[in-house]
């Protein structure tokens, strides 16, 4: 059974680390075992994030397989935001 998760940036950074081997593993398991949301805001995060270590070719990759790996992007509005408080 999996749990819903909101992913912050740095658990998608973790993903594509090559210094942390554990902490990409952890990272990896986190996204596919368990229903995952993101918000648009951890996706610019994750942006600004990349480009600056990546060229923005690799950056734009990452981005987008974020953003499409079967996760769940949640659009902040007024009902979400009152659930929210």
């Amino acid at each position: 059974m999996s749990d819903k998760v909101f992913l912050n940036s740095n658990i998608l950074i973790y993903t594509y680390s090559a210094t942390e081997p554990e902490k990409k593993l952890i990272a990896r398991k986190l996204i596919t075992d368990n229903l995952t949301f993101i918000s648009t805001q951890v996706l610019q995060e994750l942006c600004n994030i990349v480009t600056r270590k990546f060229n923005y070719f690799d950056a734009a990759k990452v981005v987008q397989e974020c953003s499409q790996n079967s996760l769940y992007m949640l659009t902040p509005n007024l009902p979400f935001c009152r659930r929210a408080v």
